[in-house]
């Protein structure tokens, strides 16, 4: 919940103190699929109405403009970095080779 918290206001991740903390951190500081899904739709509707010519879009009760599509892009960026770091965690616990930092 706090890490739920801490993203929504801008933060990316957080200090674990005990080992059984780190999981319910990533679990919050990583966009969840229906965030991603979301932030797909509006980016496609946006680039997609952009080509025709509009600066803007409405989708419910929300004008979605270039801003609101960086930040949708943001949402799938760090969703597809979370899940490389994933990757790479596994690929490190299983003995396979990982690329340096």
């Amino acid at each position: 919940e706090a890490a739920v918290r801490g993203r929504a206001i801008g933060f990316k991740g957080s200090f674990c103190v005990l080992e059984n903390q780190v999981e319910p951190m990533n679990r919050g500081f990583t966009p969840s699929s229906q965030e991603v899904d979301e932030a797909k739709e509006l980016l496609e509707r946006y680039q997609a109405a952009v080509t025709e010519g509009a600066a803007s879009i409405r989708q419910e009760n929300r004008i979605i403009d270039a801003g609101a599509a960086l930040q949708a892009q943001a949402i799938i960026d760090r969703a597809s970095a979370c899940a490389l770091h994933d990757q790479t965690k596994a690929d490190a616990k299983d003995g396979r080779p990982v690329p340096a930092p």
